[in-house]
């Protein structure tokens, strides 16, 4: 959900469930989005149709906002005519993130620059967003003589990982109330064990948004764990991605299945 986005307004909750068309009192639009709860302009709705409890059903999503990817003054003509036929190829595919080109670094979240090697001058893509240079990784794709083709998988992969990444919700409340951690887990080994068997060690090894994580090649067996605490009074569904910046994949880690919500 992003501003924007539009909803249907009925007086009966077993309407609003049928979306039964023509019995909606109103449309309204998100103005504000936030972790717990959206504000609705009211411009669209007869208020004096609304008495008493009121059922939005979404209709419509909010706009696509792209992500930017700003070229350097090194990238010549013939290198921006590849980039920008590449972008058109993008936006020509339905339903599809593209990125806007622009030309000033600021709110950038990848970069096309130049190298020069001794076969010659290379496109390269570097990533701008902290959330990703801060592990270690600024290089997107290995340096190569780029074709349409291959320019187009590497935007195409990119603009969809940094539209995923920016719908990370950056509301300080919100992060103040759940509580991430990362533990080394022990025990489960046992041929009657399950996952519910394993225990945390150790202290909390996730700072400041990083794992400093030291691989112990003698043991085979180590496993980790993430623990979620809820610390507000609202439920929480807990769904789990994987960012990997080493290739721009976006994985769902497989959590276990609650009964009931946290």
């Amino acid at each position: 959900m992003s501003v924007g986005t539009e909803f249907a307004i009925y007086s009966d909750e077993a309407v609003a469930i049928r979306r039964l068309p023509g019995q909606e009192i109103g449309k309204l639009v998100a103005v504000k989005v936030s972790a717990f709860q959206s504000e609705l302009g009211m411009g669209g709705l007869d208020r004096t149709k609304l008495k008493g409890t009121a059922y939005a059903v979404q209709t419509k999503p909010g706009p696509t906002v792209q992500p930017k990817l700003f070229a350097s003054t090194s990238v010549d003509k013939e290198g921006l005519e590849l980039v920008r036929k590449t972008l058109d190829i993008l936006r020509g595919v339905p339903n599809e993130i593209s990125f806007e080109l622009v030309f000033n670094r600021k709110g950038a979240s990848v970069e096309v620059d130049t190298i020069v090697d001794e076969s010659g001058t290379k496109l390269v893509f570097n990533s701008l967003d902290d959330r990703v240079t801060r592990h270690g990784l600024r290089r997107i794709h290995p340096t190569s003589n780029l074709q349409i083709d291959d320019a187009a998988s590497l935007l195409h992969g990119a603009a969809h990982y940094h539209h995923c990444l920016d719908l990370s919700i950056s509301d300080i409340k919100f992060r103040q109330l759940i509580d991430i951690r990362f533990y080394k887990l022990q025990g489960g080994n046992g041929p009657f064990d399950t996952p519910k068997d394993r225990y945390t060690v150790g202290d909390n090894l996730l700072k400041d948004d990083i794992i400093p994580l030291e691989v112990d090649n003698t043991d085979d067996e180590a496993a980790y764990g993430i623990e979620i605490v809820n610390k507000s009074h609202r439920d929480l569904y807990p769904y789990v991605y994987y960012f990997d910046n080493s290739d721009l994949s976006i994985s769902e880690y497989s959590i276990q299945v609650l009964d009931r919500p946290i």
